[in-house]
This record gives C-alpha cells, sequence and structure tokens, in this order.
C-alpha cells in the first residue's frame, strides 16, 4: 500500500495496538509524513465493535498531497492525510470488509441476489457516494446501520427519508 502510494516503506512505523475488549492486536503502520497522528486512528478505529474489527487485518495512516480519502484492500485499511474525527469513515472502510470476506450469509453482500433484490424495492441509496456502485452502497448502509445502533432517536430521527433505503438498510442489519 505504501510502495502503491508512491511513499517509501522504509518511512513507516509500525505498532501493535492492543484493546480491553480482545486479546489479540492489531498492526497499525504510519508514515512519517502523515499529518495524522497514531492516537487518532488507534481512538477511531477502538470505537468499532470487536466484531467489526476482527475483519479488518492492517490500518495504515499515509500521507497524500492531493487530500484526505480512504480505501480497503483485502481487510487492509489505508486513510490518507487527517480524517479529524470522522468515525463514519472507518465504519465505512470496515464495511467493506464485512462485506467482501465474507461476514454475510451472501458473500460478497454487494453482489448477491439477495442485495439487488432489496435494493431495486427503495428509491434512493443513503447518500450521493453510495450510487458509485454497489459495493459502496453496502458501506454507506453499514454506516446507517451503526448510526441506527448507536444514536438515540436512530437514523430515522435525523433522516425522514429512511424509509426510501428501508430494504438495503434491513439486508445489510439482519444479514
Amino acid at each position: 500500500m505504501t510502495q502503491n502510494a508512491g511513499l517509501n516503506p522504509l518511512d513507516v512505523e509500525t505498532y501493535n495496538v492492543h484493546y480491553d475488549d480482545c486479546s489479540t492486536a492489531w498492526v497499525f503502520c504510519r508514515h512519517k509524513a502523515s499529518p495524522d497522528p497514531l492516537i487518532n486512528m488507534v481512538d477511531l478505529f477502538g470505537r468499532l465493535p470487536v466484531k467489526t474489527r476482527q475483519y479488518v487485518r492492517h490500518m495504515i495512516a499515509l500521507p497524500d498531497p492531493n487530500g484526505g480519502h480512504a480505501y480497503n484492500w483485502n481487510g487492509n485499511i489505508a486513510i490518507f492525510n487527517r480524517i479529524d474525527g470522522d468515525l463514519t469513515v472507518f465504519i465505512h472502510e470496515s464495511g467493506h470488509s464485512l462485506d467482501l470476506l465474507g461476514v454475510y450469509a451472501d458473500k460478497p453482500l454487494s453482489a448477491s441476489t439477495n442485495w439487488l433484490n432489496n435494493y431495486n424495492q427503495d428509491t434512493n441509496v443513503p447518500d450521493p457516494y453510495a450510487q458509485t456502485n454497489q459495493v459502496e452502497n453496502v458501506a454507506q448502509n453499514t454506516v446507517v446501520d451503526s448510526f441506527n445502533l448507536n444514536v438515540p432517536g436512530n437514523f430515522g430521527g435525523v433522516e425522514p427519508g429512511l424509509q426510501k433505503i428501508f430494504h438495503q438498510y434491513a439486508t445489510v442489519q439482519t444479514e
């Protein structure tokens, strides 16, 4: 991931990060020029449920002069530049691990007949980024599911159009 970003792997520091809810450490890597401090990544990733974190292999923070973004490749999450405490980035990228690495009965969920049938019953997707493709749509619905589980009033309390994505959201929630 570091070489793919045009960076020198020798400039990457590696850490074993432990959380109280799991005896196994995660490997976190941080390029020395990354503007995001390691503690930000450790804190945000640690807010995810351990059952979600277990599908993420490694985390890496890298600099990018073109701005912030993130991606997940085979369970490895790369965060570029500062994400400024945006937990939804970690939820979204972890959602790719859940989808593509087989937590759902339909593997991957985003390519399953069940997902597509439920998607076709709805009139919307969670946001414009979810329109990119079904892989991104499942990841964005993972964010909706996490919000719904953790915020009083649920997602419907801040988004009156929840019914327009109900079948997609319910599929992520029940799979």
